[in-house]
């Protein structure tokens, strides 16, 4: 027994939730001109830029823990029972919750790119979209292998198959790393 097509489908849903949680976090601190009192307490921007980060992950978290019903079902529906592959299953949750950490990253740097909430969860979708079809379909074209490893859904297959390789945790922790430091570079410059 398996929920591959469950997870198969979690970053279609994670394309809109995530930037839905993430598209105000900050740039509505910019349109309420909430910044002045934020900036001037004794926290550094990197310490702003985390909080928001786990509190967007922590919502992801939270989204995520219903679907252990699932497992629960399928465990006890499954002939003989609990016949299901647990590496994949293990694997795959690993696989979300990188792609969810990912996913928050780059919400927050395109919140601290604009003020205007639309503006950031139209340009977070467009460029999770990019990391996670774009540059394999550019690879594809072009032929390099080099871009179609810098997609996001070959690390997320690999993972999901159950092979949690290290390539892809350093891929998916460098790719929300990067993001972070972004982000908190744009606010540190405004």
């Amino acid at each position: 027994s398996s929920l591959l097509p469950f997870f198969s489908i979690t970053p279609w849903v994670f394309l809109i939730l995530i930037p839905a949680i993430t598209m105000k976090m900050i740039s509505s601190e910019f349109t309420q001109k909430t910044t002045i009192i934020l900036f001037t307490k004794p926290i550094k921007k990197w310490e702003i830029i985390a909080s928001k980060f786990f509190a967007s992950f922590t919502i992801g978290i939270i989204s995520i823990i219903p679907t252990l019903i699932f497992v629960y079902s399928l465990y006890h529906i499954s002939n003989p029972k609990g016949n299901i592959d647990g590496g994949e299953l293990i694997g795959s949750y690993i696989g979300v919750i990188m792609l969810l950490s990912v996913y928050s990253s780059i919400g927050l740097f395109c919140s601290s790119i604009s003020s205007n909430i639309m503006v950031s969860f139209i340009s977070t979708i467009i460029i999770i979209l990019f990391f996670l079809f774009g540059l394999e379909l550019l690879g594809n074209i072009y032929n390099s292998q080099m871009l179609e490893y810098l997609s996001i859904n070959s690390h997320y297959e690999s993972i999901s198959r159950g092979i949690i390789d290290s390539r892809d945790i350093i891929y998916f922790t460098s790719l929300t790393i990067c993001f972070l430091h972004f982000s908190t570079f744009r606010i540190q410059n405004n």
